[in-house]
C-alpha cells in the first residue's frame, strides 16, 4: 500500500442532492450516502463520482489533490476503454447511414493494414476478431471466440476517419456535440494522473506524457458528461433502434471480476437482474467505470486519477466495485 510519506493532501467535495421520493424511483435518501462518503473519504481516492437517475444527480463526490493542482484545475480524466463506446456508436451510425456494413471486410476498407480477409467490422466491435497486433497471426478464427483487442478498435477509428475524411478527434467531437457534451474530447486538458508501482510508490504523470490511442482509450471526459452520454446513447435518436439493439445485445461472453458478462459492441452486458450495461477503463494514470441500469434509468460514473498497480485488478478497482455493490443493494430492494 502507499506510504504516508508519498500521499498528497486532498480537497474533498461532498454533494448529496435530495430528490422527492417517486414510486419506482431511487431517491437520494435511499442511497447509503454514509457508506459512500466513508469509502471515498479515504485519502487514497482522487477523482469524481456521480450517480444520476432520470438524468438528475442523486449523489456526487469529488476529491482533488492540493499538492499538484497547478495548471490542471479545469482538466478532464482519461476515460480509458469507455472511449470504445463512442467509437462503436460512430461505426453504427455509419451502418445506419448505409455507408458501411457490419459484414464489410476490414481489408477492403483499410487496404494498407494487411488485415486478414476474414476479419469483419462486427468482429472488431465485439472483440471476436482474434487480432492481437499488427503483423501478428490471428489468435483464432474470427467470430469463434473473445479476445479483448485495443488494436481492433484502433482499426475502427481508422474506418471512421476514412468514412468522414476527418481526424478521429473531430469525428468524436461531432458525436459529443450532438449529445450535448461540453467536456468530452480527444484533445482536452487533463488533470494530473499518478501511477502506482509494485512497491506502492507513486509517480506523477507528466503533462507531456504520451496519451493512449484515442479510439481504444484516449478520450477525455468528466463525470457529468459521461452520465449525459448514457442518456444520449440509450434514450435519444443517436442510433436507430436496430443499431442500439445490436450494440446492447451479447454476441460474445467475457470472463470478468464481476462474473460472466456478455459483450456487445463496446458494451458489457449483465446476464442477471438488474440489467446493466457497462464498461471500465484502465490506462496509465487513470481508472474509470461507467454503468447504466436501464430498468431504473440510473447511471453510475467513477473517474479516478490514479492507476493502482495492474497486478491486483480487484484492488485497483476497489472503490469502483464497492460503490457498485452498494448501489446494487439499493436497486434490488
Amino acid at each position: 500500500m502507499p506510504t504516508e510519506a508519498n500521499k498528497p493532501n486532498f480537497t474533498k467535495t461532498f454533494n448529496l442532492v435530495l430528490l422527492p421520493l417517486i414510486p419506482f424511483h431511487l431517491a437520494a435518501s435511499e442511497l447509503p450516502a454514509d457508506i459512500f462518503d466513508s469509502l471515498l473519504s479515504d485519502k487514497d481516492f482522487v477523482g469524481e463520482v456521480l450517480i444520476t437517475q432520470g438524468g438528475k444527480p442523486v449523489y456526487q463526490f469529488e476529491s482533488k489533490p492540493n499538492s499538484y493542482l497547478a495548471g490542471y484545475e479545469n482538466g478532464g480524466y482519461l476515460a480509458g476503454s469507455i472511449s470504445k463506446q463512442f467509437v462503436a456508436a460512430g461505426i453504427l451510425r455509419l451502418v445506419d447511414e448505409d455507408k458501411v456494413s457490419l459484414d464489410n471486410q476490414i481489408i477492403k476498407l483499410l487496404p494498407d493494414t494487411g488485415t486478414p480477409g476474414a476479419v469483419l467490422i462486427r468482429h472488431l466491435l465485439d472483440h471476436s476478431s482474434g487480432l492481437i497486433a499488427p503483423d501478428k497471426p490471428l489468435a483464432f478464427v474470427p467470430g469463434t471466440g473473445f479476445r479483448y483487442s485495443n488494436y481492433g478498435y484502433e482499426l475502427l477509428g481508422k474506418v471512421l476517419e476514412s468514412a468522414h475524411k476527418q481526424p478521429l478527434s473531430e469525428v468524436l467531437d461531432g458525436i459529443s456535440k450532438q449529445c450535448g457534451l461540453s467536456q468530452t474530447g480527444g484533445e482536452l486538458a487533463l488533470v494530473q494522473g499518478r501511477l502506482e508501482d509494485a512497491e506502492g510508490q507513486f509517480t506523477l504523470l507528466p503533462a507531456t506524457a504520451e496519451r493512449p490511442a484515442l479510439a481504444s482509450g484516449g478520450l477525455i471526459s468528466r463525470a457529468q458528461d459521461l452520465a449525459r452520454w448514457n442518456t444520449c446513447l440509450y434514450g435519444s435518436d443517436l442510433l436507430t433502434e436496430e443499431s442500439l439493439s445490436y450494440m446492447t445485445s451479447a454476441t460474445q461472453s467475457r470472463n470478468h471480476r464481476w462474473g460472466d458478462l456478455g459483450y456487445g459492441a463496446g458494451i458489457q452486458i449483465s446476464r442477471v437482474i438488474p440489467h446493466e450495461y457497462s464498461h471500465s477503463g484502465y490506462v496509465p494514470g487513470f481508472i474509470s467505470t461507467l454503468s447504466y441500469f436501464p430498468d431504473k434509468d440510473i447511471s453510475m460514473v467513477v473517474l479516478e486519477s490514479t492507476s493502482w498497480h495492474w497486478r491486483d485488478i480487484p484492488r485497483a478497482f476497489r472503490f469502483h466495485d464497492e460503490l457498485r455493490k452498494q448501489l446494487l443493494v439499493q436497486i434490488q430492494e
